[in-house]
């Protein structure tokens, strides 16, 4: 698979700050972590119909965080579960996330430590970015999985000193030779397919102590990283199992009904049919015929 082009929707996608001094205390100005239901795919959707964007050969409109949740399923340390919804429109599928009842408990059970972890990436992202004030840093993205061409939506933290769009996140100071292991498996692992789905080649990482204060950054490139973990994964398996997988579900999808793709965590995957919600724009499906003809 390879990212072949990417869309800059109107947005200011803020730089990395020039003069970074650490330690930094990523503690300050908490916030409890936004637990409100998934957003929807309308601002991807508003995108498209405004850019006049053909969707002739698309067979699926998506964000990269589902797809990447997808292609990890089978390593899911954290027995994760999600809820995703296919519905077509043509010769498109769009496929966004929905809520669940099990979903709600997660979130309600979050610790306080893990809402202040939660708290710790956003904190991060603030204090190496300059402010540009409440702006969508969106792009969109092609790429092809297997037979299948995709438009992917993407929400992104920033770009550095060159332009280039960085993925930035948070992580522990590795202090002990299995921490390394557990980084290179678990946070490096998911950091790369979510960067891989939507063309970002660079990666900013903030150590933090158990205090949460940041005491060192690391920068990567996509290809660093796959160098790095080479005898831990490889991408090659996540993108063949993600291939699979919309083999699988995307030619049982009809058209006037929605199906629930759901995971439980393991390898159980599901997907049932269930009546149309009437979720998308009626302005989506007279693009769609249009692009068609």
């Amino acid at each position: 698979m390879t990212p072949d082009r990417q869309f800059r929707k109107e947005c200011v996608i803020p730089v990395l700050k020039a003069d970074i001094k650490l330690p930094i205390d990523l503690n300050k100005d908490y916030v409890p972590p936004d637990n409100s239901p998934p957003r929807g795919l309308n601002p991807a959707i508003e995108w498209i119909v405004e850019k006049k964007f053909s969707t002739e050969n698309v067979h699926l409109v998506t964000f990269r965080g589902i797809l990447k949740r997808m292609a990890c399923a089978p390593f899911d340390r954290f027995l994760s579960h999600y809820c995703f919804r296919l519905t077509k429109v043509g010769n498109v599928i769009a496929m966004d996330e929905i809520e669940t009842e099990q979903k709600r408990q997660i979130n309600a059970n979050m610790t306080e430590y893990e809402k202040m972890c939660t708290h710790h990436g956003k904190q991060l992202e603030k204090e190496l970015l300059e402010e540009v004030g409440e702006m969508e840093n969106n792009i969109m993205t092609t790429c092809k999985i297997g037979r299948y061409r995709c438009l992917v939506a993407a929400e992104v933290d920033g770009r550095d000193e060159e332009g280039q769009i960085v993925e930035m996140k948070a992580n522990f100071e590795l202090n002990h030779p299995k921490q390394r292991v557990n980084f290179r498996r678990g946070k490096l692992q998911s950091t790369f397919m979510q960067c891989y789905l939507a063309g970002i080649k660079r990666v900013i990482i903030g150590f933090r102590d158990r205090e949460g204060i940041l005491r060192s950054i690391k920068k990567y490139t996509l290809d660093e990283i796959e160098d790095e973990c080479r005898h831990d994964w490889n991408k090659d398996f996540y993108m063949g199992f993600l291939e699979r997988l919309l083999q699988w579900a995307l030619p049982q999808v009809e058209e006037g009904h929605s199906f629930l793709m759901e995971y439980f965590g393991g390898n159980d995957i599901t997907l049932t049919r269930v009546p149309y919600a009437n979720h998308l724009p009626e302005i989506f499906r007279h693009h769609v015929d249009a692009c068609k003809l």
